[in-house]
């Protein structure tokens, strides 16, 4: 699944270069390791995400110049 989410974010970069599009963001939410305790979380909306204290990001994409060194860390 990383794999596929890697390339999402490569056509989303390549997209907002060629649109000329700056702020595209991903979120990033750490589910936990857990099966149960992940499945219940799957079905939560944001707010109750927040509320249960799972780990939610924002991240903004860099520029499509920068995104070699933005994939090497992801």
């Amino acid at each position: 699944m990383t794999g596929g989410i890697s390339s999402v974010k490569s056509i989303l970069a390549i997209f907002a270069y060629v649109l000329d599009i700056e702020n595209i963001y991903s979120l990033e939410i750490d589910f936990s390791q857990d099966s149960g305790t992940r499945k219940k979380q799957a079905s939560l909306f944001y707010y109750d995400l927040e509320k249960a204290g799972v780990s939610i990001k924002y991240r903004k994409f860099p520029p499509i110049r920068e995104f070699d060194n933005f994939g090497k860390l992801n």
